[in-house]
């Protein structure tokens, strides 16, 4: 994992020295870029054996059980996945076709937090109009006033027995 990282920054290094001949101290800055690029980097744990993608957080104690949802979980860039695929195995970085396919799986559940969300817009927007018809209404009918029509003869009290 850090080999990779490390390699970044002997490539930065050299790209330093050859972009910047007026700079006096390019080797200094870029290696304080990169070990504050090492403190924000943080690791994404999957078992695919024993993980949880309801309860589990993504750390080595309790890590996710897909790597979709790892990625879905942690959008950041910054974010390294290891993957192990049994209990008793080693925690290995993904293959590309797997982060790939991972990749698609965490859009497709950001499309659907997506749609969940504008769905609940829309309801709670549906249950204010018709909480504001309900209003409405009941004003109106406090408006109506119930009176005797003097035309028709009296009403007669009967009992039956």
């Amino acid at each position: 994992m850090y080999q990779r990282f490390f390699s970044n920054i002997k490539l930065s290094l050299e790209r330093s020295s050859l972009d910047s001949k007026d700079s006096k101290y390019p080797v200094r800055l870029i290696r304080v870029y990169d070990l504050l690029a090492l403190y924000s980097m943080s690791t994404i744990y999957v078992d695919e054996s024993q993980g949880s993608d309801t309860v589990g957080d993504g750390s080595q104690t309790s890590p996710f059980l897909t790597l979709g949802f790892a990625l879905f979980a942690n959008p950041a860039n910054t974010v390294t996945a290891l993957i192990r695929k049994g209990s008793t195995d080693e925690y290995q970085e993904p293959t590309q076709s797997a982060l790939k396919k991972a990749r698609k799986t965490a859009d497709g559940l950001e499309k659907k937090r997506k749609k969940a969300e504008e769905l609940a817009v829309k309801e709670v927007q549906k249950s204010a109009e018709d909480k504001e018809k309900r209003e409405k209404l009941l004003v109106e009918s406090k408006r109506v006033i119930l009176e005797e029509d003097q035309t028709l003869p009296k009403a007669l009290r009967v009992s039956s027995s």
